[in-house]
C-alpha cells in the first residue's frame, strides 16, 4: 500500500470514528433535550396551577377586605350616631326618667304609708 492510500484509510478511520462520536453525542443531547422539555412542561403546569391559586386567594382577600371596609363605615357611622347631640339627648330623657319613676315610686310608698295611719 502506499502511504497515500495509507493516510486515506487512516482518514476514513478516523471520519468513521468521529462520526460515531458525534451520532453519540447528538443522541445524549436528544436525551437531554426531552427531559429537558418533559421537566419544563411540568414546571409550566405547576405554575400555572400556582398561579390559578394565587388568582383565587387575591380574590378571596379582596372579598374579604371589602367586607372588612363596609364593617369599618357600618361601625363609623355608629360612632357618630353614638356621639350626636340627638343620643346624648335621648340618653338625658331616659336618665331623667328613671330618676322621675324612682321618684314616683318613693313618693307612692309615702302616701301608701300616711293613708294606712289614717
Amino acid at each position: 500500500m502506499s502511504s497515500r492510500t495509507q493516510n486515506f484509510a487512516i482518514n476514513d478511520k478516523q471520519l468513521a470514528h468521529d462520526n460515531q462520536m458525534l451520532s453519540n453525542e447528538l443522541i445524549t443531547t436528544n436525551q437531554d433535550l426531552s427531559k429537558t422539555k418533559t421537566e419544563l412542561k411540568q414546571k409550566t403546569e405547576g405554575l400555572k396551577k400556582s398561579e390559578k391559586e394565587r388568582t383565587e386567594i387575591k380574590k378571596t382577600m379582596e372579598s374579604k377586605e371589602n367586607a372588612l371596609e363596609k364593617l369599618r363605615k357600618e361601625r363609623d357611622e355608629l360612632w357618630l350616631i353614638v356621639n350626636t347631640d340627638k343620643y346624648r339627648n335621648f340618653k338625658s330623657l331616659e336618665d331623667e326618667k328613671t330618676k322621675f319613676e324612682q321618684k314616683f315610686t318613693q313618693v307612692q310608698q309615702k302616701l301608701d304609708e300616711v293613708q294606712a295611719q289614717l
